[in-house]
């Protein structure tokens, strides 16, 4: 099965299917050395294993309603001349298809795997082996915003601006690679299919090839950023003595929370950042907010910068750690089950937005964007959490792209999850959001720029990289946000 676009020249001719051929069993574009070495001694010892398998193709069968102007219907099926050994090879195997009445199936944010040689950068050729991409699900409605209406037959994958996505020849179209690939439904031709090839629907083979999901990279499965590429990111940190050895040497307890700049004197964070052991309050005075950096800690470089600058005043140049003056957290707020989890820190002095690029306010969702963003689209998380289970926070911020999972999809993970929250992130995938990521911002793009939707709440206490990160809605308490800095000020 293939793309039926594929079968026809640049001057929309069908190619004959004579000139085709089919290459199974390997991941090389083309025969190496070693597989053709292989080749002829498979042949003289009779080892099918040790085989090419490039196989003639006797016939193409093209959707019959298939447009190659809009390129509607896109799909062919490829007799081959010969049939191949699926049932002895482990490295020859038929793909199972979906069912046919199963056209809802995968959801938007689903991660999914494309695999091809296409090429690996745009203007780029094909490439000589097989390489293969974890993509996400996109609804049909968000993908209409790129290529216009979508039908039903049709699935969306991929990201946006994100670096990432097919390329020419791995389907051959003319996509923009900053946007999300549209696919055709399989589900939808199975049965149309099974008849014009072969006049009944047969059983088909189940997949047994090894899956190997993702591996995480070094939140989990995220990866560094520049400095200045989010300019409101906030590392908040604080020192706490715990007790004094002989009455004398202090011993301290150290806390790391994520928060947003959203004003030149106040940060946004999660409420339960602020709490210690046995739930007592973390005094505001231990908090310091550090910005315009993406290091946990200032490193040589910096604080020599940092010297310079205030010789020769150049605000650039400075480090910006600073003191929290006040915590505000929600009234509301329950620490036992992380309802209202939202506090404002108010800073001691106002920081130069209007002078310094990397310190800048994140502009939040307004409290009419209740239903933004929906399930499936893919928003920006970032922070200094650790990049693995029971792991301790990174020296480097880091950030992950995480797709939007619908309150009651994500209920089934954490029990009723409420319309104060939204949920993001993958399941089984190795990656999310983890300890010391608690506060920081999700944001996700909009008409008007990256916009602010929710502070990083809880996840799962073991198993963080396999579960979705819940997150308080700011939509929500945009009126509370807005009312307690005019009140503070």
């Amino acid at each position: 099965m293939s793309a039926a676009h594929c079968f026809f020249d640049d001057n929309s001719d069908e190619i004959p299917a004579k000139f085709w051929k089919a290459r199974l069993a390997s991941s090389s574009l083309k025969s190496n050395l070693w597989e053709k070495v292989k080749n002829i001694f498979g042949r003289i010892f009779k080892k099918i294993k040790w085989l090419q398998w490039n196989v003639k193709v006797a016939k193409i069968l093209i959707f019959p309603d298939y447009s190659e102007k809009d390129i509607n219907n896109d799909m062919a099926l490829v007799k081959l001349a010969q049939p191949v050994p699926t049932k002895l090879l482990s490295t020859m195997k038929p793909v199972k298809l979906p069912q046919a009445a199963n056209d809802s199936f995968p959801r938007p944010g689903m991660m999914c795997i494309m695999t091809g040689w296409g090429c690996t950068q745009v203007g780029g050729s094909v490439t000589k082996i097989a390489t293969r991409i974890d993509i996400p699900i996109m609804s049909n409605l968000q993908c209409s915003n790129y290529f216009g209406n979508l039908n039903k037959n049709k699935i969306c994958s991929g990201f946006f601006n994100h670096a990432k996505g097919l390329c020419k020849l791995l389907v051959r179209s003319r996509m923009n690679p900053n946007f999300c690939t549209s696919c055709f439904r399989v589900n939808l031709f199975l049965s149309v299919f099974a008849a014009l090839a072969m006049g009944t629907v047969i059983e088909m083979v189940h997949n047994d090839t090894n899956f190997h999901p993702p591996v995480a990279m070094p939140l989990i499965g995220g990866h560094t950023i520049a400095r200045g590429r989010w300019p409101w990111l906030v590392s908040l940190q604080s020192k706490v003595v715990v007790s004094r050895i002989f009455g004398i040497f202090p011993v301290y307890r150290y806390y790391w929370c994520g928060g947003s700049l959203i004003s030149d004197q106040w940060v946004m964070s999660a409420a339960h950042c602020f709490f210690g052991e046995n739930s007592k309050a973390i005094p505001a005075k231990s908090w310091t907010a550090r910005m315009a950096t993406t290091s946990l800690k200032p490193n040589i470089r910096e604080k020599v910068l940092h010297i310079f600058g205030k010789i020769f005043r150049k605000m650039k140049w400075r480090q910006w750690n600073v003191k929290i003056a006040k915590v505000i957290v929600y009234p509301d707020f329950q620490i036992n089950d992380f309802h209202d989890d939202i506090a404002l820190l108010k800073l001691s002095h106002p920081v130069p937005t209007e002078i310094i690029s990397t310190i800048q306010p994140v502009p939040l969702a307004p409290k009419s964007a209740v239903l933004f963003p929906e399930a499936g689209s893919m928003c920006m998380m970032k922070g200094w959490g650790c990049t693995e289970g029971g792991g301790s926070v990174t020296k480097q911020a880091r950030e992950l792209s995480l797709p939007i999972m619908s309150n009651s999809e994500c209920s089934h993970y954490f029990g009723v999850v409420s319309e104060e929250k939204i949920c993001a992130g993958f399941t089984n995938h190795a990656k999310g959001i983890c300890r010391g990521d608690s506060g920081g911002p999700l944001v996700c793009p909009s008409s008007h720029g990256w916009v602010q939707v929710g502070v990083a709440s809880f996840t799962s206490k073991d198993h963080p990289e396999d579960y979705p990160g819940v997150f308080t809605r700011v939509a929500k308490y945009k009126d509370w946000i807005d009312q307690s800095m005019r009140l503070y000020s």
